[in-house]
């Protein structure tokens, strides 16, 4: 009769709050082998991490209030790599999380339920000679890529060929599904027998035949996924891409809150791989390291991104169309009606979808935030009313409402939506081709090309379109314009101005005859900058505004968030300011009148990024533990971000 193992597991799924749980089996399992397991009334993936004797382990389960369950199904071989899992390791400390969270940000959950129907029939192959030698001769670097995307593209190509010739394979990294497919269409082609194109929502057995044709490998492969594969990085690859690197769509949205370039940097490196950071403008974190040759710039860098056209501004404050009513200026329908009656195509840009970007009390100036989690709400037209939406949540709630701070009634649209310039246009030039790209008009990536082929196309076309739009133009539009991006000045969050001059130069940069830009904020210096494409001085001054106040890269930010009845959160934030009080915390609140009388509160806290995360204290002692052990014993009530983007 076989011996019965006491089984130690890794739990994966981002809702499992254990590092380690205990099970049974009678199996002979390898440590690191994929197994299933029970918990409450569902079967999750997990890791095995260890089995002993289930003699050696009697007292222990004797005093346990719980009853030991069977695993289900395993697997009988390691499903990670050393390197993977060293990584992801690593990365639940930083980021204050277990390990299983960690991991079930870098698999697809459809890759594991493919796995659970055939654990034991997928093997995987040894890698061959060719492969290891390769393995040995590299060496990881990092190298920036900066310049506009259609230069970008043509370097990738030419990479992609490099490694192929080498019989190596490249990993690029998207944020999204959709800039997945953007960037599929324009790099695959001429190779697609030798092309992954990996999406989350792909079938279980799509994943897992991908997954094994990716460690085969009979061929060298590009693939082209979002972070969530990069468990199918090994050391058959040379190259990892990171593109649109300074996209927050890199960073997990819910919990454990996970920033993904740092992950895939962290693995490239143990992997020794090539690491290639990309996009039109770098972050600033990114830029600094280069400027203290933590980095390296490749031979596409660019600091002075030149365009075609010479950007105009046009103040509106001085438009006689009273402007505070209008989306469109007087100056900007001429440029408009000429393009029409030219056959010339014009795209107008804007930063949210709706009517109006936000909402400001005219008294305090108080932004119009959501009931439900405080995010800056979009007025939307909804049948016959408007309503204030929020973008974030999906909580729709009354434009009869008050401003929470002053409680007056004295709310002022700020920023034009897309719908509200829709409407002015269609008002302006009713025979002309108007087309509307945002995420409620359009849903999938098909719809998308669709439309920006209908308008191309389409000579004297005019499209109204949010920053996605740009994702999809696959050529030099004749005439674009920023219809508005002042509602983003209203957004108290020290990383504001970075976002409006990577778009606003994305967008010049694509323009072939006119750029315009609208705005009542003339005299703010970011516009200099935009108009000359110079990214050097913004990221001169920017830095050294960012040194100045103690703001990333210079400090890293932990924030910690909870939300409850106002008297019973306040209470308890007091009361771990007090026990996290040797970090120096600011304790404050981020949005109060939420529905039920709740309040929203905040712990930020700044560390040298230098010296974390703090080492392991090895006790269990809370008052001796390091804070990344204190970070991950919170209770789930509290929300943390470790690196946080915004300190609201």
């Amino acid at each position: 009769m076989a011996e019965i193992k006491m089984a130690t597991v890794i739990p994966i799924g981002d809702s499992i709050f254990k590092e380690s749980l205990s099970y049974f089996t009678m199996k002979d399992i390898e440590p690191g082998s994929l197994v299933f397991v029970p918990i409450r009334k569902r079967r999750i993936p997990a890791i095995l991490i260890s089995t002993r004797s289930i003699k050696d382990a009697k007292t222990e389960i004797k005093r346990s209030d719980f009853e030991l369950k069977k695993i289900d199904k395993a697997g009988d071989e390691k499903f990670f790599s050393k390197e993977f899992m060293e990584t992801a390791e690593e990365m639940a400390d930083y980021f204050g999380t277990n390990l299983g969270q960690v991991i079930s940000c870098y698999v697809p959950n459809n890759l594991f339920k493919g796995y659970e129907k055939n654990i034991q029939k997928v093997k995987i192959k040894a890698k061959d000679t060719a492969v290891k030698e390769i393995a040995e001769e590299k060496k990881h670097i990092v190298e920036l890529v900066q310049a506009p995307i259609e230069d970008r593209i043509a370097f990738y190509k030419s990479l992609i060929r490099e490694n192929f010739a080498r019989k190596s394979s490249v990993f690029l990294c998207l944020p999204t599904t959709h800039e997945v497919n953007v960037f599929a269409d324009n790099l695959k082609k001429g190779i697609e027998d030798y092309t992954l194109l990996l999406r989350p929502e792909d079938s279980p057995k799509k994943l897992v035949n991908a997954r094994q044709t990716a460690r085969d490998k009979s061929h060298p492969l590009l693939i082209i996924a979002t972070p969530i594969f990069s468990c199918f990085l090994d050391d058959s690859f040379e190259t990892v891409i990171i593109e649109k690197e300074s996209s927050n769509a890199h960073k997990t949205l819910s919990r454990p809150f996970i920033d993904s370039r740092l992950f895939i940097e962290k693995l490239a490196k143990k992997l020794s791989l090539r690491l290639i950071l990309g996009d039109t403008v770098l972050r600033l974190e990114t830029l600094h390291k280069k400027e203290i040759d933590e980095y390296s710039p490749s031979l596409l860098f660019k600091y002075r991104l030149i365009s075609r056209v010479i950007p105009k501004i046009l103040d509106t404050k001085k438009d006689k169309n009273n402007f505070d009513t209008k989306a469109i200026s007087e100056d900007l329908l001429d440029v408009v009606r000429n393009s029409i009656e030219a056959k010339k195509n014009t795209l107008l840009l804007t930063t949210k979808k709706g009517l109006s970007s936000a909402t400001i009390c005219g008294d305090c100036k108080t932004i119009v935030s959501c009931k439900n989690c405080g995010s800056t709400t979009t007025l939307h037209r909804r049948d016959s009313s408007n309503v204030f939406f929020c973008h974030k949540c999906g909580t729709g709630q009354n434009t009869n409402v008050l401003c929470n701070k002053c409680r007056s009634w004295n709310l002022r649209p700020v920023g034009f939506g897309t719908e509200r310039v829709e409407d002015e246009l269609r008002d302006n030039f009713p025979d002309a081709n108007i087309l509307r790209m945002d995420g409620e008009s359009v849903k999938t990536h098909r719809q998308s090309k669709e439309m920006m082929t209908s308008f191309e196309e389409n000579k004297g076309s005019v499209m109204i379109g949010t920053e996605m739009a740009l994702f999809y133009l696959t050529k030099p539009i004749e005439n674009i314009a920023i219809v508005s991006t002042d509602s983003l000045f209203f957004v108290p969050d020290f990383k504001i101005n970075e976002r409006v001059f990577n778009f606003l130069v994305s967008a010049k940069l694509m323009a072939e005859n006119n750029f315009i830009i609208q705005t009542r904020c003339a005299d703010n210096p970011i516009f200099e900058k935009i108009v000359r494409g110079d990214a050097l001085q913004f990221y001169k001054e920017e830095i050294l505004l960012r040194k100045n106040f103690n703001y990333p890269p210079f400090r890293l930010f932990i924030k910690i968030t909870g939300e409850g009845k106002e008297e019973v959160v306040t209470k308890e934030f007091d009361e771990l300011a007090i026990f996290l009080k040797k970090w120096n915390p600011e304790k404050f609140r981020s949005s109060s009148n939420l529905p039920g009388g709740k309040a929203r509160m905040n712990l930020l806290i700044k560390v040298n990024p230098v010296n974390w995360p703090e080492k392991s204290s090895g006790s269990e002692d809370p008052e001796k533990m390091s804070l990344p052990e204190i970070l991950k014993i919170l209770p789930p009530r509290f929300a943390v971000k470790v690196d946080a983007e915004s300190i609201l």
